[in-house]
């Protein structure tokens, strides 16, 4: 997973205020050679203006990633994608209860066409557009169901639960992901099941429910030195600023699913589900980026002769950038279609879950669980 949200991510290497480019901002780093009673980087010597010529360059660099709705759009659509973690829509029509507990990984992409990833036209539209509408979320959850007949015959409810946050795992200061779902649903079943173990229909249900569920994602965007010569007097040397950052990603979603399931089980041993659905969707996502790296200077020389590092000091310059996404909204409501095969084991079930939600949208997940 952290591989894909690299790919996604670097397709907003820069998130940028609406109409207002990411900007980088700074100040200038401090040579001092004490034997020669030098000290440079202050307004009005070569070494200021390089640093200040190296921002422009970053800057105008940047300059393209001035608009990122479709990139915080396609990461709100891809948490609500996710929410389907623990499913159990291979199974309506249970006796008891069900419990289940999954994970599942939404995605957002530009389009479904093959070409589009194999003859590298995605990377042209990173490089050139610098917005994609692309995004990439997870969630791991607990679905507890009942069966409430004594209720209403052929009524179901569940509730689902989960939280994941991966420095429970590693701690790494590229990557982090921290996620928390809450939800709950109830099901009807229109037929019950027919059949035998042999080739057995598990009946139609239709369902729906609420869903809320956040998502924090923070990743490190490693960015090329900005570096250009400077020379004073008969010091010289390269100034160097880092335009690396952190990208954070915070958003949240309240989906609404309504949808219609069933299943065969073939064989004692397999089940194959198929359903379609539509989720209405509310939600925000926030996307901003902070600077992680410094301005520096290197490779020093004194009248051509390079110097020792232990023969000057340098005061590191502090950048700034600056540059968010706020507000922007998930698509309002996705039409999608179900399917997934799942494995029975008597009272223990394991299903590898497949969502595909119209405009080039989709989640895959894996479910274990026991349905009696």
């Amino acid at each position: 997973m952290k591989k894909l949200i690299v790919v996604l991510v670097m397709a907003g290497v820069v998130i940028a205020q609406p109409l207002f480019a990411a900007t980088i901002t700074g100040d200038c780093p401090i040579l001092t050679i004490p034997a020669y009673s030098i000290t440079l980087g202050v307004i009005g010597d070569d070494l200021y203006d390089q640093f200040i010529n190296a921002l422009h360059d970053a800057n105008a660099e940047l300059a393209k990633y001035d608009d990122q709705d479709k990139l915080a759009t396609g990461f709100a659509n891809a948490n609500m994608y996710s929410t389907n973690a623990a499913t159990q829509q291979g199974y309506p029509n249970y006796s008891l209860f069900a419990i289940t507990t999954g994970v599942m990984v939404g995605a957002q992409a530009p389009t479904t066409n093959v070409d589009y990833y194999t003859n590298g036209k995605i990377e042209d539209d990173i490089e050139n557009k610098g917005d994609l509408y692309a995004g990439v979320a997870g969630s791991a959850a607990v679905n507890v169901g009942i069966n409430a007949g004594m209720i209403i015959p052929g009524l179901y409810i569940n509730v689902k639960f989960g939280k994941f946050d991966s420095t429970w795992v590693y701690d790494d200061d590229d990557f982090s992901f921290d996620t928390m779902i809450i939800g709950g649903g109830i099901t009807y079943s229109l037929f019950d099941e027919a059949g035998i173990g042999l080739l057995r229909w598990r009946g139609l249900t239709i369902g729906t429910g609420l869903v809320y569920q956040t998502t924090d994602v923070s990743y490190r965007i490693e960015l090329d030195d900005e570096r250009i010569h400077f020379v004073e007097g008969l010091t010289a040397g390269d100034v160097v600023v880092d335009p690396s950052f952190d990208i954070t990603l915070d958003m949240y979603t309240l989906s609404v699913p309504f949808e219609i399931n069933t299943a065969i089980q073939l064989l004692w041993l397999f089940n194959i589900n198929l359903g379609v659905g539509i989720d209405l969707v509310s939600g925000n996502a926030d996307l901003e980026l902070q600077s992680v790296s410094d301005a520096t200077v290197k490779n020093i020389a004194y009248n051509g002769i390079p110097l020792p590092e232990d023969d000057y000091i340098v005061t590191p310059g502090k950048v700034t950038i600056d540059g968010k996404t706020l507000d922007k909204k998930p698509s309002w409501a996705r039409a999608r279609i179900m399917t997934g095969i799942g494995f029975n084991f008597g009272a223990v079930k394991i299903d590898v879950p497949i969502i595909y939600y119209l405009k080039s949208g989709a989640a895959v997940g894996v479910t274990a669980g026991i349905i009696w």
